[in-house]
């Protein structure tokens, strides 16, 4: 979601990354690809590392892809799904895949193929769930009635209440899925309008409940069953950066709200949030972002220990760094891509670890990370069509 409301610098700074990377003179290291003709089953333990000293390497090469929409949910480390939609091809560019969906087993992504009159819903998929190794979710943007399932190897069409899915205060719609088992299935309609009720979607396996939210979830990140956290924003356009006072927390039983620290700012200057991501029952971290009205915004990193909130400054570098993705590392520290406010727009990786920031050489190009829950590893893909592991 945060890639999206980075709006025309973000795009433009990676249009960069991709034009220079076959051209550039600059010592930053260029991305791993997959290496040409490399089964799509690799598996991790013998996929082909990345840069001294990277800790990320290449899994799984799943296409050629030109500005893909990916959704991305893993469960466990053996348990993980994806779908890519393509949205454009330019001129000259090979075949693009049109959509895919992935699924990973514990040693290997495996394309999962789906019903041609099903496909459809793939390629207007706009959030997936897992919350089994046999079982999976497929939301889209399309049909908000009924969702595309996955049990026990096969696929099927799911009715789902109306009221699931809703648009936002702009009228396109923005979901957050999250599943913990077949009977645990959350779904969360972000950026809705602030007059109407204010509640997720859950499903316990047989039928959908309304449960009632403190605030508008604007983003969603979840550690586990028992410990799910959303950012309480404002009603706002879907995909904007999100003006919030307090997040929301689910500790298994009820939603509590808990306050951010004021933020004193002058006149005519706005303070916005995003990239939440959950740490544990009492730990998240949030990134908050100061824009003036007549300058760039800059970014400070916020983390949550038990009741109280701390700044982190990021990195310094030439101009402000943009966060693009962030993720837990599953030892208390942070996983960042970013990319700094400069003429040329490289994304770098960071890592946030025992009180320090450390500059990782690049061992995949893009802006999506993804935790794997009850690990200290991560998920990484790139609008290549490459997933990377850490």
């Amino acid at each position: 979601m945060l890639a999206r409301r980075l709006g025309p610098i973000v795009v433009a700074c990676l249009a960069w990354v991709t034009l220079l990377a076959g051209c550039t003179t600059s010592t930053s290291p260029q991305p791993v690809r997959a290496a040409p003709g490399r089964p799509d089953t690799a598996r991790p333990d013998t996929a082909r590392p990345g840069p001294p000293s990277s800790p990320w390497r290449v899994v799984k090469k799943v296409g050629f892809f030109d500005g893909p929409e990916v959704n991305f949910a893993a469960t466990s480390a053996t348990d993980a799904w994806s779908t890519w939609v393509t949205t454009s091809s330019g001129p000259g560019s090979p075949p693009a895949t049109p959509q895919a969906v992935e699924r990973w087993d514990g040693t290997a992504w495996h394309r999962v193929a789906v019903p041609a009159s099903l496909v459809p819903h793939v390629r207007t998929s706009i959030s997936v769930a897992t919350g089994s190794a046999s079982d999976a979710w497929i939301f889209s943007w399309k049909w908000p009635a009924e969702a595309l399932r996955f049990i026990d190897g096969h696929w099927s069409l799911q009715q789902i209440p109306s009221w699931v899915i809703r648009p936002g205060a702009d009228k396109r719609l923005g979901v957050r899925s999250v599943a913990f088992s077949p009977a645990n299935l959350w779904v969360f309609s972000l950026g809705i309008d602030g007059r109407k009720d204010h509640y997720a979607a859950h499903y316990n396996g047989r039928t959908w409940m309304k449960v009632t939210l403190p605030g508008i979830p604007g983003e969603v990140s979840a550690v586990s069953a028992s410990d799910i956290w959303a950012l309480a924003v404002s009603a706002g356009c879907v995909g904007c950066n999100w003006a919030a006072s307090e997040v929301m927390h689910y500790n298994g039983r009820t939603w509590s709200l808990v306050r951010l620290p004021a933020a004193p700012v002058a006149a005519g200057t706005s303070v916005s949030y995003g990239s939440l991501t959950a740490a544990g029952p009492s730990a998240a971290w949030l990134v908050r972002t100061v824009t003036p009205g007549n300058g760039l915004g800059t970014t400070t990193l916020m983390h949550l220990s038990r009741t109280a909130w701390t700044t982190v400054s990021f990195p310094s570098g030439v101009g402000p760094l943009i966060p693009l993705s962030t993720a837990q590392d599953g030892a208390g520290g942070l996983w960042m891509d970013g990319v700094y406010e400069n003429p040329a727009g490289f994304v770098s990786t960071f890592h946030f670890s025992g009180g320090k920031w450390a500059q990782r050489l690049q061992g995949h190009s893009g802006s999506s990370l993804a935790w794997i829950p009850g690990t200290r590893r991560d998920w990484a893909w790139d609008t290549s069509g490459t997933i990377y592991r850490n």
